[in-house]
Formats: structure tokens, sequence, C-alpha cells
């Protein structure tokens, strides 16, 4: 009898403990505060925007995401001309994580950034603009904070972007994520 309790006990202190430590799986969504700074040869613009990201944590390893990026509104109205510019895009990425403790790990990213840019120019002799998209590479590295089904990210993007005179996408953004 003593034998059949003391097993019994050992086998709930193991399921507990496995509880406790399972990978934190499922559907995650969240929202971050971005700089994304945009450099072609000499020239850059840069401008602060937001990511909204939703995805699916596989294990404590592995997850997929997409993400929507609104990185550059830019304005410029002065008397008799103006100029606007706008960038956005959708990625999709898997990423790979290391829990380097419950509360705090690390991640890389690679994926496919699906981006739009267009930029409106207006002066005393007419008016134009230009329009780009395209699909490129994007990758990035990351730091995360855990509480509970909440989730602190610092990240940093980078993608080349596919451009006459190679331009390169950078990001930094501070965001929050919910498990559900």
């Amino acid at each position: 009898m003593l034998k059949v309790m003391l097993t019994t006990v050992m086998l709930t202190g193991v399921g507990v403990a496995q509880a406790q430590t399972a990978p934190d799986l499922g559907v995650e969504f969240g929202v971050a505060a971005a700089h994304t700074k945009f450099t072609s040869g000499s020239d850059s613009l840069s401008d602060s925007g937001y990511d909204l990201f939703a995805g699916y944590r596989f294990n404590s390893y592995v997850a997929a995401e997409l993400r929507y990026l609104e990185g550059l509104r830019f304005n410029l109205d002065a008397p008799g001309e103006s100029l606007h510019a706008s960038a956005y895009g959708v990625e999709a990425s898997a990423l790979g994580m290391y829990p380097v403790t419950p509360n705090f790990g690390v991640f890389a990213r690679v994926g496919a950034l699906n981006w739009h840019d267009r930029v409106d120019v207006a002066d005393a002799f007419g008016a134009g603009s230009v329009s780009d998209s395209g699909t490129d590479f994007i990758w990035g590295v990351g730091l995360t904070g855990t509480y509970g089904n909440a989730q602190v990210r610092v990240e940093y993007n980078r993608s080349d972007l596919g451009t006459p005179g190679g331009t390169t996408l950078e990001q930094i953004s501070l965001g929050v994520a919910w498990r559900l």
C-alpha cells in the first residue's frame, strides 16, 4: 500500500512538473511601435511606425508569424511644393526561439517581405508620383520577456529591397504579444 501511494505521489509530481514546464503552444498576436529607416546610397528617410502581428507557436523553439509593417509616412508641405511618401509591407516568417530562462528568451526570424512604396511630388512645374513594390528576404533578431500569457519583445529587422540603387530597410521595434 505504501508503495502504491509513493508511486502515485511521484507520478502526480512528475505530471505537475511537466505541466509547468510544457512548451507554451498556440496562437499569439500583438502590436509593436517601430522606428524604420530606408537607406538608398547616401540618402535615407526614417520615421516611426507600427507593426501588427499574429502567429502560431508550434513548440518552445519554432513559430510562424504574419506581420503588417507600417513603416513610413512622410509629408513635406511648403508654399508651392509638396512631397508625400509612404511605405508598408506584409511579411510571412519563421521564428527560431531559444528560452534562456523561463521568463527570458532570444529569437531569430527569416521570411519574405512583400513591400509597397509611393512618393507623390508637386511643385510649380507640375505633379507626379512614383510607386514600387516587390517581395524580398527579411531577417531579424530579438529578445523576449515573458510574464504569464504576455510577452515583451525588442527586435531588429533588416531587408535589402530589390530596388534600383539597392534600398535597405532597417527596423527597431518594441512590442507586446499575447498568447491565447
